[in-house]
């Protein structure tokens, strides 16, 4: 089994709403993190789209 066929090719950039900085790159669900740079803390949640 290839290794490379687990991980998703696409991987969403998160960035600092203040600053701009990088804080990571992936699939969320829902995170709060804290931005090195500048200390902003921030809330990331995916938007499901129920019909």
């Amino acid at each position: 089994m290839n290794t490379n066929e687990a991980i998703p090719l696409f991987k969403e950039e998160i960035r600092c709403r203040r600053c701009g900085r990088l804080l990571m790159k992936g699939l969320v669900r829902a995170v709060e993190v804290k931005c090195p740079k500048c200390g902003y803390i921030q809330v990331i949640a995916a938007q499901t789209s129920k019909k």
